[in-house]
């Protein structure tokens, strides 16, 4: 079972066997603190009582250490596993877990009580699957360390099916296989031999931390919170610098690594390794960018240019590395420009969680301002429009109209700004159409209400709230975990600190998204900006948001034709006896004239396709 995850874990491999118990843990090894055996795992703790097999790392394990060394713990190594083991040994577990800063999953066998644990890091940067099968209680950092298993099968879960098709990927707690779970972040679960799976317990709740922010709003200064900002995200970047291995940064010129990669060149005393990736189509390449800003703060710099060509090489290894279907897009260039650092340094830093932080999405204010203006419309005027796009959406007009009647069509039908958001957020909004009826299972509400009313004053805290709570765990976070460790490459997000999460939820609005904000001014990440100025010339950052996104629909129309055709035949979707070819076809159809871009939906369906094929 481990030798699947040898890529997350090349230098080391250990395993242990408890008869008596019938527990048996294996681990590979990503050696990045204390590079020998001394931090093999799984390790037993000093009394003998506890034994760990952990994946990420602590970063404040040394400040740890010395609080357990005057209590009187000893130490035979210097690797953070044996600062989490003999922590959980002298302070117990829930205090423990309070006192960590960093990303980890972990397994903990409690010898005494007959006791196993699993844990994960308050965000969700590290994964943790674990579930019943074949007689057994299985658990691993990926589900294809599950199919060595004597007696494992597959056994597909209908809901997960079709929340994959609405959102692009499966939130947690759920996976693609039925009764198979993904533990959600900040929570922990204890189970013992014999009872049936329990709830698992949250050690750490955004919730909590979004209502008591907005319950005592606290009054600051635009100075004051720079201040704070630099100061937190410095000590969070000079936290991740520990390590006996090399570290570098991805550099894409955006605001959000640009900061960290000025930030962490400052602390380093030397060059940093940086590393970014462009394309040929330039409405896609932000690498000049990216080298301009590495001009400018004199990063030791690399720059990879990827094209369909690039893309082709990776696509067949994509099902096999998210063991789910995956279906965002940016998983490419990711796993390329993780192949790419890795061929330097063992850690990179990136900067992902800044759009979440501080409301740089440009969703943000456009669904605000799309939704206030549609809350306006008198209720007996919508029903005068619902009629007329009701007509065009039937009439033989181009189909740009008829989908744009159909769009409008269903503003019509919204109660609330959550329903507007929710429905919006989805790829395939109607997924009983391309499912056979035995895979279609509506997964119930994807998002998660933190308890705050959704009003014109809340809307913008609402949608940071769910991205942090959902889309940035089980979208963004896997994409880079997989990515990345699928090269043996640790990534560590300094903007995802917890404590700087938890500052960012004191601050006004007009320090994230500006004192006022519409569709075509659409700045977000106020402070993030200021802060950088200091360090980057606005000159070199200050444009229209790209994403790291791909040339998906030019691609589909072009050199991955053949490849998406050979996959969205009609015998090819009817193979598995899953979905239904006709609206997909169509859909296929009309984005290869050019009429309409469906490039994300059927991006879903060949990544559903590829992840079949894989099984």
């Amino acid at each position: 079972m481990v030798e699947p995850l040898a890529a997350r874990g090349p230098d080391d491999r250990g395993t242990c066997w408890e008869a008596e118990s019938g527990l048996a843990l294996g681990h590979r090894r990503l050696a990045i603190q204390d590079l020998t055996t001394a931090g093999r795992q799984p390790m037993l703790s000093h009394d003998q009582r506890y034994l760990l097999i952990y994946n990420g790392e602590i970063y404040n394990a040394p400040l740890l250490r010395q609080e357990l060394e005057q209590a009187g713990s000893r130490f035979r190594g210097t690797s953070d596993t044996e600062v989490l083991l003999e922590g959980i040994s002298h302070w117990g577990l829930e205090e423990t877990l309070s006192k960590l800063n960093g990303m980890f999953a972990f397994a903990l066998w409690d010898r005494r009580q007959k006791e196993l644990t699993f844990a994960r890091d308050r965000i969700g940067i590290k994964p943790l699957y674990y579930g019943q099968r074949a007689g057994a209680l299985l658990f691993a950092s990926e589900l294809k360390a599950f199919s060595p298993f004597p007696g494992f099968s597959s056994e597909l879960d209908p809901a997960a099916i079709t929340q994959f098709f609405q959102l692009g990927y499966i939130a947690a707690p759920r996976s693609i296989e039925s009764g198979i779970h993904k533990l959600p972040p900040g929570t922990f679960i204890t189970l013992t031999s014999g009872k049936k799976l329990t709830n698992p317990v949250a050690y750490w709740s955004m919730e909590k931390i979004v209502r008591n922010c907005r319950s005592t709003p606290t009054e600051q200064s635009e100075q004051q919170a720079l201040a704070d900002l630099e100061s937190l995200l410095t000590n969070s970047i000079r936290d991740r610098l520990i390590a006996d291995v090399p570290v570098g940064a991805f550099l894409s010129g955006g605001i959000d690594s640009s900061l960290v990669v000025a930030l962490m060149q400052k602390l380093h005393g030397s060059q940093v390794n940086t590393f970014s990736i462009g394309f040929n189509e330039q409405e896609y390449n932000e690498a000049e960018h990216a080298r301009k800003v590495a001009q400018h703060l004199r990063t030791n710099h690399h720059e990879l240019l990827v094209d369909s060509t690039s893309a082709m090489e990776v696509i067949p290894q994509l099902a096999s590395i998210y063991d789910e279907p995956f279906a965002d897009a940016s998983q490419i260039p990711t796993l390329l420009v993780s192949q790419f650092a890795r061929q330097q340094v063992t850690v990179a830093l990136s900067g992902d969680g800044g759009d979440e932080l501080f409301a740089g999405y440009r969703r943000y204010p456009y669904f605000v301002n799309r939704w206030a203006k549609v809350n306006r419309i008198p209720s007996a005027l919508k029903g005068g429009l619902r009629a007329l796009f009701k007509t065009i959406a039937t009439l033989p007009v181009p189909v740009r109209y008829q989908q744009a009647a159909k769009f409008r069509l269903e503003f019509c039908d919204l109660t609330s700004f959550r329903n507007y958001y929710e429905q919006f957020n989805r790829q395939w909004k109607h997924p009983g159409e391309i499912l056979r009826p035995e895979f279609y299972r509506e997964p119930g509400n994807s998002l998660v209400d933190p308890g705050f009313a959704v009003n014109s004053d809340g809307w913008m805290d609402w949608m940071r709230y769910q991205d942090l709570h959902r889309y940035l765990p089980d979208d963004i976070l896997t994409k880079v975990d997989r990515a990345s460790m699928a090269h043996s490459l640790e990534v560590r997000v300094p903007l995802l600190d917890h404590r700087l999460i938890e500052w960012s939820w004191t601050l006004p609005p007009q320090f994230k998204q500006g004192t006022t904000f519409s569709e075509s001014s659409q700045q977000g990440k106020v402070l993030m900006r200021k802060l950088l100025t200091r360090y980057v010339p606005p000159k070199l950052f200050e444009r229209p948001k790209v994403g790291f996104g791909v040339p998906l629909d030019h691609w589909l129309r072009g050199p991955l034709r053949e490849w998406a055709e050979e996959r969205l035949s009609v015998a090819a979707l009817e193979s598995s006896g899953i979905l239904n070819p006709a609206p997909i076809r169509r859909h296929w159809q009309e984005h290869l004239t050019g009429k309409i871009d469906w490039q994300y939906l059927l991006w879903d369906v060949l990544m559903f396709q590829e992840f079949l094929a894989k099984k």
